[in-house]
C-alpha cells in the first residue's frame, strides 16, 4: 500500500520537537509493509535551512522516500500535483492548522475519492492547547468542519483515549482509531545510570504552551535549606515568551541558578538527561511527550502537568502529575522532590523506568497502525 505523510517538518528537522521523532519511528515501522512517502518543507521550525536536496523525491530509511518542497513549490497547484502524480492509497496529515499540509490536501482530495485520509492533531485539539490563540483556533477549526464534511473515507488517529476525546469534543461524528505513540527505546538502560549532578532539567520547545514560567516563578517562591540548579534546553519557538523567562530568571535570588542552556539534538537528548536528578514539563497540554517518555527511558523522575497522557505519577512512584489550577499542588511536588533521601529517590528511579517499560511491553505497534491505515 502507497501511503503518504503530510507535514511541515521532518527529519534532518528536529526543532518542531515530537511530532517529527514520532514520525520518524513510525516510517521506521510502516516501511517494513508498506510504500512510503514523506512530503515536507527545507525547513527547520525556526526557518533554518535544512542541508537537503529540495524538491526531488529521496531515498530515506531502508525503503522510503522523501520530497523536501522549497518555498517556491508550496502552492496549491504545486501540492495538488504532487498528490495527484502519487495518487496514495491513504494520506496522513500530520496536525490541523497548516495550510500547506492540511487544508491544501483535504481541498484537493475531494476529487480523490479512493484515497483513505488519517488525520493526527498531534496534540492541537487538547483545550490546553486551544485556549492560546484561541479566536483564531475557533475561526480555523469552524471552517475545517465544513471543509472535512466533504469527506466520506476520514479518519483521525488519536494516540490514547485522552485525545481521542479531545477529537470529538470538536468532531462529534470523527471515527477515531487510536495507535499509541511510536518512542525511542532503550531496551539496555536500567534505573541506574550514571550520577546526576544537577537538580531539574526541561528538554522541549520553548513556547508559550510548554508553560516553563510556571515551574520557574514556583521555584523563586520556596524557602529552600540549599541551592537549586535548573536548566531549560530547547528551540526558542516563540521568543516573546523566551524574553519573559529572561525577565524572570533576572531577578532570581542566589541560592537559585536557573540557565537557558541552548538546543540539544535528539540523538544528544538521552545523554543530556543522565546529568539531571529531575526532569520538569509544565506543558497546557501533550498528546505524548517524547521528553517525558525519555526521561522514564533513563530513570528520571518527572515533575509534569495533568495535562498528558501520564497518570497517577506518584501512586506509580515515578514523579508527580499535577493540576496547574492548584498552585501548592506544584510547590508541594518541587519540596518533596529536593528533599526526597537517596533510598527515596532509587525507588523513585525505578517506578520511573517502569512507565517506559510497561508502554512499550501494552502497545502492538504494528497491530494498531495496520488498524488505522489498513482498516
Amino acid at each position: 500500500m502507497k501511503i503518504l505523510i503530510l507535514y511541515d517538518y521532518f527529519d534532518p528537522a528536529y526543532k518542531a520537537g515530537g511530532p517529527i521523532r514520532s514520525l520518524v519511528n513510525l516510517v521506521a515501522v510502516l516501511e517494513k509493509e508498506h510504500e512510503i512517502f514523506i512530503l515536507s518543507t527545507d525547513q527547520d521550525h525556526d526557518g533554518t535551512a535544512l542541508q537537503v536536496k529540495k524538491d526531488t523525491w529521496t531515498a530515506y530509511g531502508n525503503r522510503s522516500k522523501v520530497k523536501y518542497l522549497s518555498s517556491g513549490n508550496r502552492s496549491y497547484k504545486s501540492i495538488k500535483k504532487e498528490i495527484e502524480g502519487l495518487a496514495p492509497h491513504t494520506m496522513y496529515i500530520n496536525g490541523i492548522f497548516s495550510l500547506t499540509f492540511g487544508v491544501y490536501p483535504l481541498l484537493i482530495l475531494r476529487n480523490l475519492k479512493n484515497t483513505k485520509i488519517v488525520i493526527a492533531p498531534r496534540g492541537m485539539l487538547q483545550s490546553g492547547a486551544l485556549r492560546l490563540k484561541s479566536f483564531k483556533k475557533k475561526v480555523y477549526l469552524f471552517f475545517l468542519k465544513r471543509l472535512i464534511a466533504h469527506h466520506h473515507n476520514l479518519h483521525w488517529h488519536a494516540t490514547d483515549e485522552q485525545e481521542s476525546g479531545d477529537i470529538k469534543n470538536i468532531f462529534t461524528k470523527a471515527r477515531v482509531v487510536i495507535a499509541g505513540n511510536i518512542p525511542v527505546f532503550d531496551y539496555e538502560s536500567s534505573s541506574e545510570g550514571s550520577k546526576r549532578v544537577n537538580d531539574f532539567v526541561s528538554i522541549s520547545l520553548i513556547a508559550k504552551k510548554k508553560n516553563h514560567l510556571a515551574f520557574i516563578k514556583a521555584l523563586k517562591s520556596l524557602e529552600l535549606k540549599q541551592p537549586l540548579i535548573y536548566h531549560i534546553y530547547g528551540p526558542k519557538s516563540d521568543t516573546t515568551y523566551f524574553d519573559s523567562i529572561l525577565n524572570e530568571i533576572a531577578d532570581t535570588k542566589d541560592d537559585i541558578l536557573i540557565e537557558y542552556m541552548g538546543v540539544v539534538h535528539p540523538s544528544e537528548v538521552s545523554e543530556t538527561l543522565k546529568k539531571y536528578k529531575f526532569y520538569v514539563l509544565t506543558s497546557y497540554g501533550e498528546n505524548f511527550g517524547h521528553s517525558i517518555f525519555e526521561a522514564f527511558n533513563n530513570g528520571i523522575p518527572v515533575i509534569i502537568s495533568d495535562q498528558t497522557p501520564w497518570k497517577g505519577l506518584y501512586e506509580k512512584k515515578a514523579g508527580w502529575d499535577v493540576d496547574l489550577n492548584e498552585p501548592d499542588a506544584l510547590l508541594n511536588a518541587i519540596r518533596e522532590a529536593v528533599s526526597m533521601g537517596n533510598e527515596t529517590y532509587l525507588e523513585f528511579r525505578k517506578g520511573a523506568r517502569k512507565i517506559a517499560e510497561g508502554y512499550m511491553r501494552e502497545n502492538d505497534f504494528m497491530g494498531q497502525y495496520r488498524e488505522l491505515f489498513d482498516g
